[in-house]
């Protein structure tokens, strides 16, 4: 069994060349498996919704299967993204568009956040590489007051 984290990675036009370059960037440093869900190319005129979907459906049957996984969203703020994402059932995504690490290891630490929505107009490169990592490598508190309230969220999802 691979114990390397998989990363699902996909974004809006606005986060299209910073994807590109993160998913070298990753896949250089060899600490994580990188899918890159799409787009291939730059479109404009994308809808957020219809590249942030086919991310969440493969992190589902990732979970399902009991992987490492997690997704990465690059989009411009990263807040509608996000919104997309959470009506998937078992997907929990968070929004960073600051270089706050507390942020990063709280949506992990306690919320079991599986997805980072990141704002590439409001962060460097680096600092999303950063925020990946730090979101990558905290794990999840697991205790039970965080557990009852995950299990609520996931109660209030619309799609299986």
């Amino acid at each position: 069994m691979n114990d390397t984290p998989t990363l699902l990675i996909t974004c809006d036009h606005a986060g299209f060349e910073d994807k590109q370059q993160l998913c070298v960037l990753l896949e250089q440093e060899g600490k994580y498996t990188v899918v890159d869900v799409g787009p291939d190319s730059m479109h404009p005129d994308d809808d957020y919704p219809l590249t942030v979907a086919p991310m969440c459906k493969l992190l589902q049957e990732a979970l399902a299967q009991k992987q490492q996984a997690f997704g990465i969203i690059i989009a411009r703020s990263g807040q509608g993204e996000a919104m997309v994402a959470n009506r998937f059932k078992g997907i929990r995504a968070m929004v960073v568009n600051n270089a706050n690490d507390e942020v990063v290891r709280l949506g992990r630490d306690h919320n079991n956040a599986n997805v980072i929505s990141l704002g590439t107009a409001f962060m460097t490169l680096g600092e999303i590489k950063h925020a990946i990592d730090i979101f990558v490598s905290t794990p999840f508190s697991n205790d039970t007051r965080h557990q009852r309230r995950i299990a609520q969220i996931d109660d209030c999802t619309i799609y299986e």
